[in-house]
């Protein structure tokens, strides 16, 4: 920017009327919504896009959606202001007591002066240094990032002037440091201070040795202005170029002549804005322009405004210092209310575009009104009785007006001062029209009806040609005969002519139908043969007709009345719910619950208006479209609007990760983890940072690795959860998408590795499957071992029981049993030999039964062995005693092999009671022992020495040996101590033999 230097005059003579003048929509952020005190000192945006805003009560930073405050124990007082960002995202700020501090990982620390300093002005420069001016002494000290301190005495031999105090400090954009005194400008660069110049800066009335305070302030081109202003109407902004200084603006806005002016900020086009202590604030001048703005724009008139900031997102924050923070989300939509404007009540009614530039309002206390958007003048027109009306409506001159309980026909079509009142006839009308200058039709809840437009309304008769299918009704009222043709009974909600084709329509509580002034009417259809429930129509130049629907979006129905254009929410509309409809060339204006839209009918371009936009409600109650521009009347008031306004919030939303927590244990935030297999439960926190949407927004992420779809949540859940991740790769991705679709311009992206357990790892898993190869061959080989061994151990069996069986047949038994019956039977003793030859025969029997059997009871081998005994006596012709014993507790299911015993109880009889001559004795005992069957045998024979060669021709003992071994290890798996028999030979003390003793341990089965 070249040099200026402009002395811009006083405009004398020109003086301005201050009218009252509308007011863009703000909302307010006050203690109920967590804002700390409604005494407001500083407003500041970070890098990351959270507004920090100092008060009265302490700092605090917000999102859009929550506050977050901070202290520190240090603190002398909570009044923080000077807010500022060094490079590294630290905030800083100071407080009223002479102290400095920042904020650093979300904390609030406490920043300690070298030395007592009175604080005026301090500054965090691009560098991250901290320079600080003491308003008492002088003084300009600097704290560089190396953590070295250092000073300067700020003062000038080339100056006459002799005043004390440093004012401001500021860096150009050669990072140079500039200070203001009350003794002119200085330059603080390579280490050194140099005066700059006091010329042409305004000096005190009072002490012409000094000047006024200047503070420094720069445009967003970087260059440098000071301001001047005093309580004596002194008031001076300069400009500074190339060491010299320029006055470029000095005199006062006429709405700020009688304010306490307090600072100056400059916003995104350079556009200076004067902040008052008492008169609100607004636009004064232009920088780049370096000229007056003649602007009538004058925000919060009566308050005292201390900051301005105009966010990302282009919202205006203005921070007062006794109401909290103001935020206006869009300046060129305008409210108008009883307090800014010159309508008298807050609540406007229904509205109808009369011309190019003028409005018929309904307003709260029962007037229409006039008003004129051009000059923003209002003129009465009509007087209604209050309440609620439901239409007004304007054609060629006649102005409709239907409410609850009352109808007014007025003819406007001369002045407002002669205007023409038909005398009516209904109440409660929902719509009605004019039809052909000469007729009105009213809508009710009961049908339609047709009457002339005359001075009494009704009071002329209707043609029969006239919707010839309905019959003429007449009545009296007043003496005074009524005509009208009722044309349905139908509940009925709107109507429209067509006067081109001699037709109306009518959008009644069943379908819509079409109503011909010399046919029958028909129902006008959909495509699909659907009726078609309007609530709402309008006529374009073009012959078009529109219908707004209750869930269906809207139609558009060409001269032949067939659907032209059936728009819903898959073409874009906001809602199918359209309330009313105004056409402005191709654009289509719509009305719902969601706010206002603008619709392409020919591309679907759209346009939505809604308070993220800076409407002050939803709840619209009419709208229209007058000098260019869009109306809508509220219950707040009226609003208006360019009707080329851009709607769209192009600026993407700031997203950061907040917190991780793994299994609810947070953890420090990161890019990137290596967790184990135990860490596979995530939480994630994420933030977004949004202010015209009022924190209401989108998040959408995925977890790539389970799968890649995006999911949806609103703004309100900022919470992400993984529970039990399988171990593996996983990327976490978020981002955050505004009101208007607009998606953050990066998408967070988190790695997660899950470790596998050890037993899943590879090498792992092969030694594992081949620990299960290894284990299942030797079980198969175990198996075929065992099957080969049981096998080995049945044949080993087989011989057994069948040298058992063979022992159990010996030849001298069976040949002494046969001589024995072959005597008794030749003695003529048939009885006792028939005895001794069943006992023989069933001996034989149960050797056989038993030898194919692997266990018999106990009782079983109790009648054996007396079978087998009472043999062996007839044999031994009854010389033996037998003792033959058995434990009752064995007869109580237990069991054992065959042939185990008797080929002992053999033994005995054969080898040791058979040689001796007389006396001769056989004790028999089977009692239970542990695991175990236990069987003495003991005879008084001639013993093993004297009978030694006979027994080894004897098998008996070895094959029942034999048997024992293998059932022992079949059955307990380990040896008995005697091997399962036991020989004792029995001896006197000679040494003389008594006989033999036998002891068998059978394991139970």
């Amino acid at each position: 920017m070249s040099l200026r230097l402009l002395y811009l005059l006083c405009f004398l003579g020109l003086n301005f009327l201050t009218v009252q003048a509308q007011h863009p929509y703000a909302w307010d952020l006050t203690v109920e919504d967590g804002l700390p005190s409604l005494e407001v000192y500083d407003l500041y945006q970070d890098r990351k896009g959270y507004m920090w805003i100092g008060t009265e009560k302490g700092v605090c930073k917000y999102n859009g959606n929550e506050f977050f405050y901070y202290q520190n124990k240090e603190e002398l007082s909570e009044a923080l202001a000077g807010i500022q960002e060094d490079p590294a995202g630290r905030i800083w700020m100071r407080n009223f007591k002479d102290q400095i501090f920042y904020v650093e990982d979300d904390s609030l620390h406490y920043f300690e002066l070298p030395q007592k300093i009175t604080i005026q002005d301090f500054l965090v420069d691009t560098r991250g240094s901290i320079w600080i001016i003491d308003r008492t002494k002088d003084s300009l000290y600097c704290y560089e990032d190396s953590g070295r301190w250092k000073s300067w005495e700020v003062y000038s031999a080339e100056t006459t002037l002799n005043g004390h105090g440093l004012t401001s400090i500021i860096e150009d954009k050669e990072q140079s440091i500039y200070v203001t005194s009350r003794i002119g400008l200085f330059k603080c660069m390579d280490g050194r201070i140099d005066f700059i110049t006091n010329k042409n800066l305004a000096k005190s009335v009072i002490d012409s040795t000094v000047l006024i305070p200047a503070h420094l302030f720069k445009d967003k081109e970087n260059t440098l202005f000071l301001l001047q202003n005093s309580v004596r109407s002194t008031y001076q902004i300069s400009q500074l170029l190339d060491r010299q200084v320029g006055i470029v603006w000095g005199f006062y806005r006429d709405a700020f002549s009688k304010t306490r002016n307090h600072t100056l900020r400059v916003d995104e086009e350079n556009t200076i804005w004067q902040l008052t202590l008492d008169g609100g604030l607004g636009p004064i001048f232009n920088s780049s322009t370096t000229s007056k703005l003649d602007s009538t724009l004058l925000l919060f008139p009566k308050e005292g405004i201390s900051d301005f900031v105009i966010d990302r997102e282009g919202n205006y924050w203005i921070s007062s210092l006794s109401k909290g923070v103001h935020v206006i989300p869009n300046l060129k939509i305008q409210q108008y209310t009883a307090t800014n404007s010159v309508l008298k009540y807050d609540r406007v009614g229904l509205i109808e575009k009369r011309d190019s530039q003028t409005l018929f309002i309904n307003t709260e206390e029962g007037n229409i009104v006039s008003y004129n958007t051009n000059d923003n003048t209002l003129k009465k027109t009509i007087e209604v009785p209050k309440g609620k009306y439901n239409q007004l409506f304007w054609n060629k001159g006649v102005l409709l007006i239907n409410g609850l309980m009352y109808q007014g026909v007025y003819d406007l079509s001369h002045t407002l001062s002669k205007k023409y009142k038909y005398n009516i006839l209904e109440s409660n009308v929902r719509n009605s029209i004019v039809y052909k200058q000469k007729w009105v039709i009213n809508l009710k809840s009961t049908g339609a009806i047709v009457y002339s437009l005359t001075k009494s309304i009704g009071s002329e008769k209707i043609p029969e040609e006239l919707f010839s299918y309905v019959n003429l009704k007449t009545r009296k009222k007043n003496e005074l005969k009524i005509y009208s043709k009722k044309l349905t009974n139908v509940s009925s909600f709107c109507v429209i002519s067509d006067e081109e084709n001699d037709r109306v329509l009518i959008a009644r509580d069943d379908s819509l139908m079409c109503y011909p002034e010399r046919e029958r009417p028909y129902p006008i259809l959909e495509d699909e043969g659907g009726v078609i429930r309007g609530i709402y129509m309008e006529k374009s130049p073009d012959g078009i007709i529109w219908i707004c629907t209750i869930n269906s979006g809207i139609y558009a129905l060409d001269k032949n009345l067939r659907v032209k254009h059936h728009f819903t929410i898959r073409d874009g509309l906001i809602n199918n719910k359209i309330k009313k409809i105004k056409i402005d060339g191709d654009h289509l204006w719509l009305l719902s619950g969601q706010g206002v839209q603008r619709f392409n009918s020919k591309t679907k371009e759209s346009r939505i208006y809604t308070k993220a936009d800076g409407l002050l409600t939803h709840e619209i109650r009419d709208i229209a479209i007058v000098n260019n521009k869009v109306w809508l009347s509220t219950a707040k008031g009226l609003i208006s609007f360019d009707k080329n306004l851009p709607s769209k919030n192009v600026v993407p939303l700031s997203i950061y990760l907040k917190r991780i927590a793994i299994h609810d244990k947070d953890r420090p935030v990161a890019s990137h983890y290596n967790l184990n297999y135990q860490q596979n439960s995530l939480t994630i926190y994420v933030e977004g940072v949004a202010y015209r949407s009022r924190g209401t927004f989108q998040y959408k992420y995925r977890m790539l690795g389970i799968d890649s779809t995006w999911i949806s949540q609103p703004s309100t859940i900022n919470v992400m959860r993984f529970p039990q991740l399988s171990p593996g790769a996983y990327t976490f991705q978020v981002k955050a998408i505004n009101e208007d679709g607009v998606e953050s311009n990066e998408t967070i992206d988190v790695q997660f590795f899950i470790t596998k357990p050890y037993w899943q790892l590879w090498w792992v898993q092969g030694l594992f499957f081949l620990s299960i190869v290894l284990l299942i061959v030797a079980g198969v080989l175990t198996r075929v071992r065992n099957k080969q061994r049981a096998e080995e151990q049945q044949n080993a069996m087989n011989k057994l029981r069948m040298k058992a069986l063979q022992s159990q047949m010996n030849p001298h038994f069976i040949f002494n049993v046969l001589t024995a019956v072959q005597n008794l039977w030749l003695q003529h003793k048939n009885e006792l030999a028939m005895e001794l030859q069943s006992s023989f025969a069933k001996l034989l029997r149960k050797i056989f039964q038993n030898s194919s059997k692997k266990v018999i009871s106990m009782e079983e081998t109790k009648d054996f062995l007396d079978n087998y005994l009472n043999l062996e006596q007839i044999r031994f012709e009854n010389q033996v005693h037998i003792d033959f014993e058995i434990e009752e507790e064995l007869f109580d299911n237990y069991f054992i092999p065959p042939l185990l015993i008797q080929p002992i109880i053999e033994n005995s009889f054969k080898h040791g009671l058979f040689h001796k001559p007389t006396d001769k004795k056989l004790s028999i005992a089977i009692r239970k022992e542990g695991a175990y069957v236990y069987c003495s045998i003991e005879d008084n024979g001639v013993g093993r020495l004297v009978n030694a060669e006979i027994a080894k021709r004897s098998s008996g003992l070895t094959t029942t040996q034999k048997r024992l071994l293998i059932l022992q290890y079949d059955v307990l798996k380990v040896l008995h101590p005697h091997n399962n028999l036991k020989i004792t030979d029995l001896k006197d003390a000679n040494g003389a033999a008594l006989g033999t003793r036998v002891e068998l341990w059978i394991p139970f089965i």
